[in-house]
């Protein structure tokens, strides 16, 4: 019975990381399309993995958000264990998905500038970062995107607060 449904299915979700697990490797040659969620996150290793079982590969990720995420190790601790230094790991720090990004060919690539879930006063703090690009898609952002949430500190107007902290207390 499993064979009949996994024989017929269209869609597969997997993570990278389970992408490497023998059964599974085993089990799934190839793909036609690999689709790979929040690339920018992948180190160089999690993104080859699946993206060698695909014939065709799409990425989807922004490289202006997280960079790779090395459990919570830093790149010192790293570069470290495998025996070089953090210069000599620049792929750490660096998504693979912002290099090919930047390189491709624009026929290829897309930005996608409207966010539909951001309230305007969230998206002008982080619009310098895109070049001013993004443009709010929410009509009605102060109802529609309301947060709910009222307090003395917080007001139903406040969509984004700065908060100071003295810098001795943050570790």
């Amino acid at each position: 019975m499993r064979r009949i449904y996994l024989d017929n299915a269209k869609v597969v979700g997997i993570t990278c990381v389970q992408a490497a697990n023998y059964n599974f490797s085993e089990e799934f040659q190839s793909f036609d399309v690999v689709i790979i969620d929040e690339v920018s996150k992948c180190t160089p290793p999690e993104l080859l993995i699946p993206a060698l079982k695909g014939k065709k590969l799409v990425m989807v990720g922004d490289h202006r958000q997280l960079p790779p995420m090395l459990d919570t190790s830093t790149v010192e601790e790293v570069a470290a264990k495998i025996g070089h230094t953090r210069e000599e790991m620049p792929f750490l720090e660096e998504s693979l998905f912002k290099s090919q990004f930047e390189t491709a060919n624009s026929s290829i690539k897309q930005m996608l500038n409207t966010p539909y879930r951001m309230h305007p006063d969230i998206m002008g703090a982080i619009n310098q970062f895109y070049y001013g690009k993004l443009e709010c898609g929410i009509s009605e952002p102060d109802s529609k995107s309301a947060h709910y949430l009222a307090g003395e500190i917080i007001k139903p107007e406040h969509h984004l607060i700065w908060v100071k902290t003295p810098r001795e207390n943050i570790f």
